[in-house]
């Protein structure tokens, strides 16, 4: 879903920022998508390598797609600094403590906005709605107040304590969310995903 709600929903996602996500998880889904960029930063090259060697399942060769660029640095760092603009930023983050918490705190949702292209769209996990019940709030509240059309996601994920797990999306394009709904079908269909 973190993946997936929001490149279908921008009506045509070419380039996009994932921060986080060193896993290689999240890139292996966006790459299922006809984007023609995508950056990866992460703070932890170690979490890259160590996936890499001992779990590349999760990513395989998609670490090797031309269209990846990866940064090893720290996600708010990047946001604030770059001078990119994308149509979607994927925050796939550790929950908000230690050097995470910055990325969900009010001038992290500035520097997404100001990152973002005129229909861009903003997404970010917000942890178990049952054990983790102000994460999804306090996100929702801080992007509500800085973004024109907010829309939050729930989906089931076994392998995760708690079984549901939550998503906050932000976009600069209002109504963005509504109007993708009759061509999420289409889309879905003409990639073939399982």
């Amino acid at each position: 879903p973190l993946v997936h709600c929001v490149l279908f929903s921008h009506p045509n996602p070419k380039s996009v920022l994932v921060i986080g996500g060193g896993d290689g998880g999240v890139l292996r889904e966006v790459l299922k998508h006809p984007v023609k960029s995508i950056d990866l930063v992460d703070i932890d090259k170690d979490v890259i390598n160590l996936t890499k060697k001992y779990i590349p399942e999760i990513a395989g060769e998609f670490w090797n797609d031309s269209r990846l660029k990866v940064y090893i640095q720290d996600g708010a760092v990047f946001a604030k600094k770059t001078k990119k603009k994308f149509d979607v930023v994927i925050i796939d983050s550790p929950d908000p403590v230690g050097p995470a918490k910055k990325l969900f705190e009010t001038p992290f949702y500035l520097d997404c906005k100001r990152i973002l292209s005129p229909t861009g769209i903003v997404i970010r996990q917000t942890g178990s709605s049952v054990f983790q019940p102000e994460e999804m709030p306090s996100s929702f509240r801080q992007m509500e107040e800085l973004f024109p059309e907010i829309q939050t996601f729930i989906t089931a994920v076994a392998t995760y304590i708690g079984g549901y797990f939550s998503f906050v999306a932000a976009s600069t394009g209002k109504g963005i969310f509504k109007k993708s709904l009759s061509q999420i079908n289409k889309r879905f269909n003409t990639l073939k995903l399982k």
